[in-house]
């Protein structure tokens, strides 16, 4: 029961766990299940390229971080966050930041309200938010400089219920400044009252 070695070449000899589910082998470490079905694949595939695989079976982790170790910028990040006073509550998070490591943008599922946050060199400037906490269900899209909805190959665009040209509630433009309606054409404006 007592083996004393330098190298043990995993090539030559394959090592196998008491009930067989854990085996090294020369191209890597790999985990079966019950049924002898290939889970867990840290080493080689078939092509012989590298690589860490979980088959059919889900992956648990404080944080997933794309990029190589210590990098700072192109990195995708998910993680969760806590709140300070009550650890017990969190949320997901998916992060992008660009090639410098500024922040670009982040999905958050933060007081459950599916969210999407737009940065400009880590300052948030608009978000794309489905407003559940309300229970209103309204699409919230805000930004610091106003919004381009356009159409740019000559198409239309919609504000109001699908199948009608406006919503029962209208439709409201307002600025503190002015509002301004242009086109190449003709602006039409119809109402009643």
């Amino acid at each position: 029961d007592l083996m004393n070695t330098g190298i043990l070449n995993a090539a030559l000899v394959n090592i196998l766990s008491a009930g067989g589910d854990l085996r090294i082998d020369g191209d890597g470490l790999k985990m079966y299940d019950a049924d002898d079905n290939l889970r867990i694949n840290i080493g080689k595939d078939a092509l012989g390229a590298f690589l860490a695989e979980i088959v059919g079976g889900a992956l648990y982790s404080t944080t997933i971080q794309t990029g190589a170790k210590g990098e700072t910028g192109g990195i995708i990040k998910i993680d969760r966050e806590f709140l300070p006073d009550y650890p017990s509550i969190g949320w997901g998070n998916i992060t992008f930041n660009d090639q410098h490591g500024n922040l670009q943008m982040k999905m958050s599922s933060e007081g459950n309200q599916p969210s999407i946050y737009l940065y400009d060199e880590n300052v948030e400037v608009g978000e794309i938010r489905v407003r559940t906490l309300l229970d209103t269900k309204e699409l919230l899209i805000r930004n610091e400089k106003g919004i381009d909805l356009r159409s740019e190959l000559g198409g239309s665009i919609t504000i109001g219920k699908t199948n009608e040209v406006t919503s029962n509630n209208g439709i409201r433009a307002y600025s503190p400044d002015r509002v301004v309606l242009e086109s190449p054409n003709v602006v039409s404006l119809y109402g009643r009252g």
